[in-house]
């Protein structure tokens, strides 16, 4: 594979019920949302796709919430707002997400 597809959602419930038939490799999770929080959203994404690996993006997201959602069985990662994309592309390249992105091309993306 020689592109990523992303699909965008601004709400936890429209993002799980996307994730049942698009089944992502990872997906990037505001923390702090309207409706559903980010840990509800993680959880029921993993529920419904459980391959996918789940990314909180929020200022901050305390070390305590990761432990307790670790505890609860739930391996979830999480990323400073804002971040820059080296950052991203650092977590994705983890042993965490080995497998799961295919191999990069430079701007070969598609959105939908």
């Amino acid at each position: 594979m020689d592109w990523l597809e992303i699909a965008v959602e601004h709400n936890g419930e429209d993002a799980i019920r996307r994730s049942a038939n698009f089944q992502p490799n990872v997906a990037l999770v505001g923390f702090v949302m309207p409706g559903m929080d980010g840990s509800a959203t993680g959880i029921g994404l993993q529920k419904v796709s459980p391959h996918t690996k789940i990314v909180f993006i929020a200022e901050p997201v305390l070390p305590e919430t990761l432990e307790s959602l670790k505890a609860q069985g739930w391996d979830f990662k999480a990323l400073p707002a804002p971040f820059e994309r080296a950052e991203l592309e650092a977590l994705l390249e983890t042993s965490d997400f080995t497998g799961l992105i295919p191999p990069r091309k430079p701007d070969s993306f598609r959105y939908s």
